[in-house]
């Protein structure tokens, strides 16, 4: 299917292309606080978002509840310090987001009552040895009652190279986001996937953002 976009190429920041077309704080905060709620009788009040890039999770946790708190982990300075200029910013109490650079393998304290890795982050630890130790730490990092969320994808499709395109909405016009799974080893199950951001005129941002991850099938 053919779009026609309105954004223009220049002047496009690639983080809140980012967070426009692939996250949805607001829901990713709601389901959480649902789960726990539903398991533990009360609301949770910490949370740790793994893999944070923007911490834009994290950010709306703690405009959710003025008791919430929360950590965000990630190992790319330039992108945390993106976090703190674009989104901490906006907060009226920005002390309650605890920002840390460093490996999400490490870290145990403080505790959590939810730990939250999405898109498909835990996919790139592997061999599948790593990513059970991350697990066992993510574990010992919990509240009692505590929980974690992770998310996965599966189907025909997960195995082979393909792509997918949408138009995105934003306030300055829309545009282009493509999901491409260039190459698929079903030896390993590594992955290599791109995204990509179209604009008016044609232009496009290719491989604003590329991954090698592994595919972990819901048996495992």
């Amino acid at each position: 299917m053919a779009y026609e976009y309105t954004l223009r190429r220049r002047g496009a920041d690639k983080h809140t292309l980012y967070q426009l077309a692939v996250q949805d704080p607001s829901f990713e905060v709601e389901l959480a606080t649902r789960q726990y709620r539903r398991r533990r009788g009360v609301p949770p009040r910490i949370l740790r978002e793994d893999f944070c890039g923007t911490a834009a999770v994290a950010c709306r946790w703690v405009e959710e509840h003025k008791e919430n708190r929360a950590i965000g982990i990630d190992l790319d300075e330039a992108t945390l310090d993106w976090a703190r200029e674009h989104n901490l910013s906006k907060l009226d109490d920005a002390s309650r987001v605890d920002l840390r650079q460093r490996d999400v393998r490490g870290l145990t304290r403080p505790r959590a009552d939810v730990v939250q890795a999405f898109n498909f982050s835990a996919y790139t630890i592997y061999p599948f040895p790593a990513l059970v130790s991350y697990l066992r730490l993510v574990r010992r990092s919990l509240n009692p009652g505590g929980i974690v969320m992770l998310d996965g994808y599966g189907g025909w499709e997960a195995g082979q190279a393909v792509s997918d395109r949408r138009k995105v909405k934003s306030p300055d016009g829309t545009f282009g986001y493509v999901w491409e799974q260039a190459t698929f080893n079903p030896i390993d199950n590594l992955a290599t996937c791109h995204i990509h951001f179209e604009f008016r005129n044609n232009k496009t941002w290719q491989k604003a953002f590329s991954y090698v991850w592994r595919l972990y099938t819901p048996a495992e």
